[in-house]
């Protein structure tokens, strides 16, 4: 199944020895989805390890290889994940494969990752939200908890954090109420606005990425702010989506920056 090799890794010219693991890597891709002998089931589950496992020493040499090739070896799972997940399709596939390729499928639903059970969670309210929330007149923990659907535990916690900011008054027997002193502005507490990291690791990353660059010189530009994991995350979804080019010797840029003059044109141009 070389062809189904081609279709993922891409066929370039290669020195022996890149040859060599490009052939592993291929091999992997085919007894993935085509392996048709005895144990190919235990070929099949290993294969699939190999090329699709996010940690752990499968993911170490699968990264260790396609770097020895200029494979990125995110984008090479990204492709094999879409592929056993129904949402792309090898083309010019010997019809011989599709068993292969079905059995792959029905092994992934067993063995991929499942979502955590979708359980009630307790709304986790932070103080101003809890704030807005209080009524007019008296009110005790409990009453707060029902209504927030929160625990008493984390009630009392915020009721406690307010009392230290003059907003709410103890009144005995359980009882709490806001403060009848008009609220001064500057003693509420400051609402920090949430930020989802995966925007602001690619927002980071892209902002790099006018000009060319490899991923040694990505990482050295960020200086340790961001895990390689995640920057290796912002370069293949970048790549899968069509915002980044992966150019010649693993540049990557943006696919819609000016690219760099070659220097004997600038100087001409300059002359």
């Amino acid at each position: 199944m070389a062809e189904a090799g081609d279709l993922l890794l891409g066929d370039r010219t290669r020195s022996p020895e890149q040859a060599l693991v490009f052939a592993i890597i291929a091999q992997a891709v085919s007894d993935l989805f085509g392996g048709q002998s005895s144990d190919a089931g235990t070929v099949r589950r290993e294969a699939m390890a190999f090329l699709t496992a996010r940690s752990g020493p499968w993911a170490l040499r699968r990264r260790e290889e396609c770097d020895c090739v200029g494979v990125d070896p995110d984008v090479l799972r990204f492709r094999v994940v879409a592929i056993l997940e129904g949402k792309a399709d090898f083309q010019q596939v010997h019809e011989k494969f599709r068993q292969g390729v079905a059995e792959a499928r029905a092994m992934w639903a067993e063995v991929k990752p499942k979502p955590a059970p979708v359980t009630e969670r307790v709304k986790r309210f932070s103080k101003e939200e809890l704030y807005r929330l209080l009524p007019d007149g008296e009110f005790s923990i409990a009453a707060i908890a029902q209504q927030t659907r929160g625990t008493e535990q984390a009630m009392q916690t915020l009721l406690a954090q307010l009392g230290k900011h003059g907003l709410v008054d103890r009144v005995g027997g359980g009882l709490f109420r806001k403060t009848r002193e008009p609220l001064d502005p500057l003693r509420l507490p400051r609402i920090i606005p949430k930020v989802d990291p995966m925007k602001a690791a690619k927002d980071l990353v892209f902002s790099l990425l006018n000009e060319p660059r490899t991923w040694t010189e990505i990482q050295e530009s960020l200086n340790g702010r961001l895990t390689e994991s995640r920057i290796r995350t912002v370069l293949a979804q970048g790549v899968e989506s069509g915002e980044l080019i992966r150019g010649e010797k693993r540049r990557f840029r943006l696919r819609d920056a000016s690219p760099a003059l070659p220097q004997s044109r600038v100087a001409a141009n300059s002359g």
